[in-house]
């Protein structure tokens, strides 16, 4: 195990930890990029998922660095990227300095993509996300017309992952066009449990050939579970991000990130951090519901489905109170650690 590539952890300014899901390593990334494209050059574009006004999740590209902070958190869906690669292209064939940001099949249709159209790659970067799996965008355009029906009115915004209680990252918030919002409740906690149950990723996840240590982008980045327990020297924070430099552009990045201030930045030494991160070994295992799920989700609605296979129900709420209460307290972390 170990393939010898250097490895950091990475924590950005208390202000970019803000509007990140993990440490910022993508905001670090993307202003590394900034720093040195060359300053008589036009900015860099840079192409990520985000939402549009209806919540679908796509793949745009941000000329400013102001608007690529729509790009900031994780998004647990199949992003849409065909539309942008046109634009890619053309980009980067008038000499612009472009980043791609996406799961690594994504980074790998891209430069597929550009090799066909004989494109020169010289002034692309990208940055491979740690991956579990994809739920495709109609299974979340359910979800989005569920909860909307259920409280009668539009929601407007939808955050995967926050960081308001320090004992559970994994509380979703959910906004309305009424200014209303709603945290950490059963019903915004259903889509994330769907997703970490390994019913419904893309058939081609749990067969993922890019679930290994051989990546596509120049850099990889993620969430670095375990991180207290492989770099205990590093100070405690608000989220820490794993960062594995691929090769040589990605090492060009990783020294411009050395030299900003405000920057947590430690070098691992070990390959043990490999054992916290499953996708860099293997795909996600599919569970021995899904193709129950599957035929059920055809059959029917997210409601029922909701019903059958999250608890979405009396017994089910009376779980979720509790495993609230646990978490909130720290009394579930507490548990695990022993």
């Amino acid at each position: 195990m170990g393939t010898g590539k250097t490895v950091y952890a990475l924590r950005a300014s208390n202000q970019v930890l803000k509007k990140s899901t993990s440490g910022g390593a993508f905001s670090l990334i993307v202003d590394a990029v900034y720093q040195i494209t060359n300053i008589d050059d036009k900015p860099p574009v840079v192409y990520g998922a985000a939402f549009d006004n209806e919540l679908n999740v796509l793949h745009s590209g941000a000329e400013s660095r102001q608007d690529c902070n729509k790009f900031c958190g994780s998004k647990y869906v199949q992003s849409k990227i065909r539309d942008s690669l046109p634009e890619l292209a053309k980009h980067l064939k008038h000499g612009r300095v472009v980043v791609f940001a996406s799961v690594p099949c994504q980074v790998n249709a891209v430069k597929n993509y550009l090799k066909k159209k004989n494109i020169n790659c010289e002034k692309l970067f990208t940055i491979d996300l740690l991956c579990h799996g994809s739920p495709s965008n109609n299974i979340w355009k359910d979800y989005v017309e569920w909860l909307q029906k259920k409280r009668n009115k539009k929601l407007v915004n939808f955050s995967f992952r926050t960081k308001q209680n320090i004992h559970y990252p994994y509380y979703a918030r959910a906004e309305y066009s009424d200014g209303s919002y709603e945290f950490a409740t059963q019903e915004t906690q259903l889509y994330i449990e769907l997703f970490f149950s390994s019913l419904a990723y893309n058939v081609a996840c749990y067969h993922c050939k890019f679930a290994s240590e051989e990546r596509t982008g120049d850099l990889t980045i993620g969430d670095f579970w375990g991180v207290e327990k492989v770099m205990p020297q590093l100070p405690p924070g608000k989220g820490t991000s794993l960062m594995i430099v691929n090769n040589e552009k990605g090492q060009i990045l990783a020294e411009q990130i050395r030299n900003m201030t405000d920057v947590v930045m430690q070098q691992c030494y070990t390959d043990e951090y490999i054992n916290y991160q499953d996708t860099l070994s293997c795909p996600v295992k599919k569970s021995s519901f899904y193709h129950k799920f599957t035929q059920d989700y055809a059959s029917y609605d997210f409601n029922y489905v909701a019903k059958q296979y999250l608890r979405y129900n009396f017994r089910g709420k009376l779980r979720f109170i509790l495993k609230k209460a646990m978490l909130n307290t720290g009394f579930m972390e507490k548990l695990i650690n022993k």
